[in-house]
């Protein structure tokens, strides 16, 4: 029969810095090629097309889409300075390109 052993920890010691969020933050890389910029603009561009939608369907009092939702102003200015910072760089890469020689 196997003796009682009673100096195992209840529950493991965790680091209490470990569970805060910002230590695990990486921020994303810059769009480094046209094709990340014309994918992030599309993905912004969908998400406000969805926001009028749901904003109009409200205003004429019928149901919105199920995946359609309306933002808050602060997310749609939020999101128009980022299609802004999208077009710059998608000039910027553009004009790297002309420039080099393609690629």
């Amino acid at each position: 029969m196997a003796d009682a052993d009673h100096t195992a920890r209840v529950r493991p010691q965790v680091n209490r810095r470990a569970t805060s969020p910002t230590l695990f933050y990486r921020p994303e890389p810059a769009a480094s090629t046209l094709s990340d910029v014309n994918r992030a603009t599309l993905a912004i561009v969908h998400v406000l097309a969805q926001c009028v939608a749901a904003l109009g369907a409200t205003k004429r009092g019928e149901p919105a889409r199920l995946n359609a939702w309306p933002l808050p102003q602060s997310t749609v200015q939020g999101l128009s300075a980022a299609l802004k910072v999208l077009k710059e760089r998608d000039e910027a890469l553009r004009r790297s390109c002309r420039e080099g020689g393609g690629a």
